[in-house]
């Protein structure tokens, strides 16, 4: 049985076309694949610093925030400070429990001021 589409039968011409054709073929795809894994190292490269500045921005608002808050809170117990004479204190040995947490009580004159609102 002659096949006149079997390499072996085509002519130099043919052949050489042929060969042209895988050898472009496989250094398109070559290329294809090089593009395409540097391109996706590249873009995960970029996510990754984006993230990181992303961080970076969410924990220097939280670190403005609580300093902020941490001024107003000073500023606040300045102020409540101020409208009791005599000094405060704080007693560990006697906690109140408070949110379900126990914290050392906080006395003036020997009268505990945790949860007491009439101040």
């Amino acid at each position: 049985m002659n096949n006149k589409y079997h390499p072996a039968n085509w002519n130099v011409g043919t052949k050489i076309s042929a060969f042209s054709f895988a050898l472009v073929g496989i250094i398109i795809a070559a290329l294809i694949l090089t593009i395409t894994v540097t391109t996706a190292s590249l873009l995960e490269e970029r996510a990754t610093r984006n993230l990181e500045n992303e961080l970076h921005g969410v924990a220097n608002t939280v670190e403005v925030f609580n300093r902020t808050v941490s001024s107003e809170a000073v500023s606040f117990g300045r102020i409540f400070g101020g409208n009791f004479s005599g000094a405060f204190e704080s007693d560990p040995s006697a906690p109140v429990v408070i949110g379900g947490k126990p914290v050392p009580s906080l006395k003036h004159n020997g009268k505990v001021l945790n949860l007491d609102f009439s101040a």
